[in-house]
């Protein structure tokens, strides 16, 4: 499992830095709003305080030369770039990563995480002498990313599984899944030691949605049209994209230790 180390992002009251995870395109689907998934890209592009990772499951057998791979207007604000199940099929049947084709046209080859892996995002803040990374108002973002597995039919299953990842993953603070197509999120509390006191620090469990809508709009005369999710009796998908994840550093972080050196908020 791999580990990337985000460059250090400065801060100063009122910042609040949103986070995406971007996957399950699955471009080159006739199903897949790409009207949607354009006007993500654009809103990130023009909020130089949004970054994203790749979640996986980037087309359906899509070459990534084609232009529908629209990336590079925001290549400079990704985190990471995750493999999902559609290009381990596609590298075991024909020897091809699509994964490292998309990186190689994005120039982001070091972001490459594969499956899953985490990132380790550092924040300090620009004034009050606290320039360095471990000044008094410096703190880490760590957050554990992976394409995933699991789709399940009913939303408690989600909520279990994000105590399960947690528990796995104790030092995340942001857990992200992708593959399952929903798009849900939700903080949650908890404390870890500190120097002298128990501090307060919360996190955010999240499945990263899709932009395949999983229906097909017959035409009048045309030959009924079934969809791989309408096979499989899933629920259709009416909410497009994944769920914003909102990240507002404290400016007093290190002052009040029994307050969390950061807030989190999930906009779905």
């Amino acid at each position: 499992m791999r580990v990337i180390r985000a460059p250090l992002t400065r801060y100063a009251h009122g910042d609040e830095f949103r986070l995406y995870g971007l996957g399950d395109l699955h471009l080159g689907c006739p199903t897949v709003d790409e009207k949607a998934l354009r006007a993500l890209v654009g809103r990130i592009a023009e909020d130089p305080r949004a970054h994203w990772i790749g979640m996986g499951d980037y087309g359906d057998l899509i070459d990534a030369r084609d232009p529908r791979f629209g990336f590079l207007p925001i290549r400079d604000r990704c985190l990471g770039l995750l493999e999902g199940n559609h290009e381990t099929s596609v590298y075991k049947r024909t020897n091809y990563s699509l994964l490292t084709a998309v990186a190689e046209a994005l120039r982001l080859q070091h972001l490459i995480l594969g499956y899953e892996g985490f990132v380790v995002w550092p924040f300090a803040r620009r004034h009050d002498g606290a320039s360095k990374p471990n000044g008094a108002g410096a703190f880490t973002i760590t957050i554990q990313a992976a394409h995933g597995a699991a789709a399940p039919r009913r939303s408690g299953s989600l909520y279990n599984n994000a105590e399960v990842l947690k528990s796995r993953y104790p030092s995340a603070d942001v857990i992200f899944r992708g593959h399952g197509h929903q798009k849900v999120g939700a903080v949650y509390d908890a404390v870890v030691p500190g120097t002298k006191h128990v501090r307060p620090r919360p996190w955010v469990y999240a499945m990263t949605g899709t932009f395949k809508r999983g229906r097909y709009e017959d035409k009048p005369g045309d030959a009924p049209t079934s969809t791989y999710e309408a096979r499989k009796d899933f629920f259709p998908t009416t909410q497009l994209g994944p769920p914003e994840v909102i990240i507002t550093p404290r400016v007093n972080n290190g002052k009040e230790m029994n307050l969390p050196p950061f807030e989190l908020t999930v906009r779905v």
